[in-house]
């Protein structure tokens, strides 16, 4: 039985249901030496492969997004680098705006193409300069 992501299997950016929504800073991000500034959560058991889709909590207000699939390949999960650019750079055009962001998960050789749908996650979007260490 494979469980859903749920906001307490996530890591980064750590969001909890009714918290206000935490930054996530673009710069950062952007930069893939950065680990931690990553949407990150932990591998749930039974499922392999893994995407993500981001979308504004006010319609219209930013962009919507899917990741390509995702493999897991260890105890955390996160975006690959190249993912994790790409969203960076469509994100920077929309700052301070607030994003919902889920996990769907499946095990690869599951006889069904159905996915299990995750809890929602927040962050806002900080465009401004890199966080300090």
């Amino acid at each position: 039985v494979i469980e859903p992501v749920l906001n307490s299997d996530v890591i980064n950016p750590a969001y909890s249901s009714g918290d206000t929504a935490p930054a996530l800073n673009i710069s950062d991000m952007q930069d893939t030496s950065n680990a931690t500034a990553n949407l990150i959560w932990s591998r749930k058991t039974g499922a392999d492969i893994y995407y993500v889709q981001v979308d504004p909590v006010v319609p219209g207000t930013g962009p919507s997004w899917k990741s390509n699939t995702i493999y897991e390949t260890g105890p955390e999960v996160s975006l690959p680098s190249a993912q994790r650019i790409t969203l960076a750079g469509i994100l920077e055009n929309y700052p301070d705006v607030v994003m919902k962001w889920t996990v769907y998960c499946r095990h690869s050789t599951d006889t069904s193409t159905a996915w299990y749908k995750g809890e929602e996650n927040r962050f806002e979007v900080d465009a401004g300069p890199p966080s300090s260490p």
